[in-house]
């Protein structure tokens, strides 16, 4: 007898489609646009960040990343008699520069970032003019000053890359040194003389960075000093008799004296940093702590940046 097929287990009924939960749908898109936003926005200020970070240990020795070139002219087209130029610092003024009365010209240093030029002169109307300095950059500009109530102008003529100028200068033994020979270290490049108070008073602790310098057999740094001094043989006694002729400092001799302009110094002592490519990363101006704590870890964060 066959049996009864009446109690089977039914099949279960089919389960009714799922529909997309509208409210949910635009949580999710919110959620991936505002991570994609936050991610994206994170990676752009990454290296801004990190470039902030490096430049930090720096700062208390007030650096300069760039060299402002350029003329005064008055409305004749010759140079503007008596015109001087104050450099807008941070909305700091600093010491007014004097146009050179042959030709107008000038020269500045000046840091990154949003900055300004004031110039004025007798008779004339005083002219500021701001623009964004960058990094590593030579700038030149033209400066137009007219009469009293009428305002100048002010023309970017060229910017480029700021390239250290190579050269060649002599070591203590008479022997060539290039600077492009250092290339892919990079070189504190110190302009000083041994009838310069100021550069007397920095040369020891120019000596103390070189040997914090040396003490690290793979820090790729030369510090160099250049003698502008007329005479090669008054360095090494001079240097003796500062008990530094046995420094891990680099010297060298610039018998024409003069090699310091190019670089846009006109007085000493001035550092350089030129990094591992040939470009000048920084200048300060005058005397610094080169032995400090700051000034190895300003050096430190230079390398390789």
């Amino acid at each position: 007898m066959t049996e009864s097929t009446d109690d089977a287990i039914p099949s279960p009924a089919a389960s009714p489609p799922r529909r997309l939960d509208a409210l949910g749908a635009v949580s999710l898109g919110l959620y991936m646009v505002v991570g994609g936003v936050f991610v994206f926005g994170f990676g752009r200020s990454l290296p801004s960040a990190v470039q902030t970070q490096n430049e930090t240990p720096c700062r208390s020795l007030q650096p300069y990343q760039a060299r402002v070139t350029g003329v005064v002219l008055d409305d004749a087209g010759k140079p503007a008699a008596g015109a001087v130029v104050v450099p807008v610092v941070d909305s700091r003024s600093m010491m007014p520069i004097p146009v050179d009365p042959e030709d107008g010209s000038f020269t500045t240093f000046m840091p990154k970032g949003p900055q300004a030029l004031r110039i004025r002169a007798p008779g004339k109307e005083t002219l500021e003019a701001g623009f964004v300095v960058g990094p590593s950059e030579l700038i030149d500009v033209k400066v137009g000053l007219t009469k009293e109530g009428v305002e100048g102008s002010f023309e970017e003529v060229s910017r480029q890359p700021w390239v250290a100028p190579d050269f060649e200068v002599q070591d203590l033994e008479g022997n060539v040194v290039s600077l492009s020979s250092l290339r892919g270290q990079l070189v504190v490049l110190n302009f000083w003389a041994t009838w310069c108070e100021p550069c007397v008073t920095e040369w020891p602790q120019v000596a103390k960075l070189a040997a914090r310098v040396a003490e690290d057999e793979d820090a790729k740094v030369a510090v160099v000093a250049v003698s502008i001094d007329g005479e090669r043989d008054a360095i090494g006694p001079f240097l003796g008799r500062m008990a530094l002729g046995e420094s891990e400092v680099q010297v060298l001799w610039d018998e024409t004296t003069k090699l310091h302009t190019r670089f846009g110094s006109d007085k000493i002592p001035d550092t350089f940093f030129i990094d591992e490519q040939g470009m000048v990363e920084a200048v300060f101006v005058n005397t610094r702590e080169w032995g400090s704590p700051d000034a190895l870890h300003c050096l430190e964060s230079s390398v390789g940046r």
